[in-house]
């Protein structure tokens, strides 16, 4: 009788969700062909992978950069301590929030407007180029973005205390989204508070999703911070010093129109569907749809905008939210139905490709593949590694990582015990060598393409220079 039931729950959420499954199934496969053709590791996701082996081995492998959030890490040295390879659990970390983001987008979808307008939502997130291409590397705009959005459905469903919880994970995997979490956080208590003190009652739900962020927040600054940095502060304030780090954009040209290319290039028909579901929203004055998924967007595009931080995957964590909301014009056998798929699958394909070209150049490969082993060779795998990129932590564990000169006095501090330095030239203003160097004998040097590789020994050591010796490249 159980397995009859179970059979027959089973065969209709087959049925009523069939086509979600398909375009789940289309985004794993699209998962599969990519993966090898944007393999390359790049920076960031070494950080969060030396991170997460850091915060799973009690510090004694990995490393921790003060500015960097640890939620993505959290999850991924999981996978990792159960045995899988540190970019493995990273990426398969990330996959995972994909998956989740594509399912929450067409349950939202479907609650706040129709069937059809989920099946379109959940298609456009799945082949967004850009969410696409930065899920086959360990970022955390994805992990970040399902977060966020599952604090929005679990509000929906009136687990408030839960969607608190995922909200304040949410910013802990990425901090610039508390431009983004806050409006909606606000909102979610003022509608709770309102609508309890309206009947004579306490506000009891609002006390509930406040808890719940507050809880999770209040482990993060107390249990890591504190602890860790000594300061509850630290990684928000080392953000601030840091922000003049932020590089060029990774496609378009570095202007100031660089996030409404961003949208147009990215969302292309789906921003024009947003443009009009947001007219037709401030018309009909739904205070949900709007605090949720217009005012809030746009304070964190307006944020990074003013700031510079110029990267379109920083804008990653908006397209769920304008998508749904989009997805509310979606009309089946329309002409201009027909033509948001055509125009969103085609679009997909020609980033998809601009990608692939634009991680397969010179620059790239130098700057990027500073984790081969063919660099890492002399350095055996005993010893501890100071480097100035985080690359090297993807293959070993002992690895001091610092990135401009706040973190030379580390490198002053470790000078004596670390015997393998290295140093990545590649144009960076974070690239700053530290002052030890300066007592170091050159004994290599070689430039190629963008970036600059010397070998320098330490002379403070007895033994070798292949034992004993400073890498800058």
């Amino acid at each position: 009788m159980l397995k009859m039931v179970l059979f027959k729950k089973n065969n209709k959420i087959w049925a009523h969700h069939k086509p979600l499954f398909i375009i789940l199934g289309v985004l794993l496969a699209l998962k599969l062909a990519l993966y090898k053709i944007f393999y390359t590791i790049f920076w960031d996701e070494a950080v969060y992978d030396g991170m997460a082996k850091f915060i799973y081995s009690a510090g004694e492998k990995g490393f921790l950069e003060v500015v960097r959030p640890i939620g993505l890490s959290l999850i991924s040295g999981l996978f990792w301590k159960a045995g899988l390879g540190i970019v493995a659990a990273s990426r398969i970390t990330v996959t995972l929030s994909q998956i989740g983001l594509v399912v929450l987008v067409y349950l939202i979808a479907e609650k706040l407007f129709s069937r059809k307008s989920a099946i379109f939502a959940a298609f456009a997130i799945a082949i967004n180029p850009l969410i696409l291409f930065w899920s086959t590397k360990g970022y955390n705009e994805i992990t970040a973005a399902f977060f966020a959005l599952l604090a929005v459905y679990l509000f929906m469903k009136k687990k408030f205390a839960m969607s608190g919880a995922s909200m304040a994970f949410s910013f802990i995997c990425r901090f610039p989204l508390a431009f983004l979490l806050l409006p909606i956080a606000l909102f979610f208590c003022w509608s709770c508070a309102s609508e309890e003190i309206k009947k004579r009652k306490f506000p009891k739900n609002a006390v509930l999703f406040a808890a719940g962020g507050i809880a999770v927040l209040a482990l993060y600054l107390l249990l890591f911070n504190k602890v860790y940095y000594q300061n509850i502060l630290s990684p928000f304030l080392a953000g601030f010093e840091s922000r003049n780090w932020t590089g060029g954009s990774f496609l378009l040209k570095k202007d100031g129109w660089i996030y409404i290319e961003t949208l147009a290039i990215f969302l292309n028909a789906s921003l024009i569907m947003y443009l009009s579901a947001c007219k037709k929203a401030i018309i009909k004055k739904n205070a949900f749809i709007i605090a949720v998924f217009i005012i809030a967007p746009a304070i964190m595009l307006i944020f990074h905008q003013l700031f510079g931080l110029v990267e379109e995957r920083y804008l990653i964590p908006i397209f769920p939210f304008m998508i749904i909301l989009a997805s509310s014009v979606f009309k089946k056998n329309s002409r201009w139905a027909r033509a948001a798929v055509i125009a969103t699958a085609a679009v997909s394909v020609a980033m998809l490709l601009i990608c692939y070209f634009a991680t397969n150049n010179p620059f790239s490969q130098e700057m990027y593949l500073s984790a081969d082993s063919n660099v890492l060779r002399e350095c055996p795998k005993e010893l501890a590694i100071a480097s100035s990129s985080p690359l090297p932590v993807v293959e070993r564990d002992r690895v001091y990582f610092y990135y401009g000169e706040h973190n030379n006095k580390m490198i002053e501090e470790h000078i004596e015990t670390i015997k393998c330095f290295m140093f990545l030239n590649c144009d960076f203003t974070g690239n700053i060598p530290p002052a030890p160097i300066k007592n170091l004998s050159l004994v290599y040097s070689n430039e190629k393409n963008y970036c600059k590789f010397y070998v320098f020994s330490n002379d403070k050591f007895n033994s070798t220079v292949e034992d004993n010796f400073l890498i800058i490249g």
